[in-house]
């Protein structure tokens, strides 16, 4: 019985290091997120055109419009959002809150397990083809 508490306590001290591995590398992912939006707002300030895409051939990408979309919701403009990007306007109004609440009431392993499912599904990932397909004509037509 001696030997199994110092086991315990490696096994232990093995799962807090992970653990504080895993806190690390999400502090810097958001850290990434976080600057990486910082540059994208002050260019979108200074006037600066950011889409590789765009300035490429001259037509928007899918998600041209995203950065804006999201400022115009932050700031309660949510019509102007919808307007501006209508695919990630409708995940941020209504894919978001919908996860969160999954993940409150269903569990995060439960929820996480149902993304799997869905995620090899050949019908959610045809929605999902239509969807940008449709918001990137979108985006062509109205001259984001």
């Amino acid at each position: 019985m001696t030997t199994a508490l110092p086991r315990q306590a490696r096994r232990l001290k093995k799962s807090l290091a992970e653990a504080d591995e895993r806190k690390r590398q999400a502090a810097y992912a958001a850290c990434s997120v976080l600057a990486l939006g910082a540059l994208v707002a002050l260019a979108h300030l200074l006037g600066v055109e950011v889409c590789p895409v765009k300035r490429l051939i001259g037509l928007p990408c899918p998600t041209c419009g995203s950065t804006r979309a999201v400022f115009l919701a932050a700031r309660g403009d949510f019509a102007g959002a919808f307007a501006m990007q209508p695919l990630v306007s409708s995940l941020l109004l209504v894919g978001l809150p919908a996860s969160l609440l999954c993940v409150l009431f269903v569990g995060r392993r439960r929820f996480l397990k149902a993304l799997l499912f869905v995620a090899r599904s050949w019908i959610f990932w045809t929605a999902a083809a239509l969807a940008v397909a449709g918001n990137w004509a979108y985006a062509i037509l109205n001259g984001n």
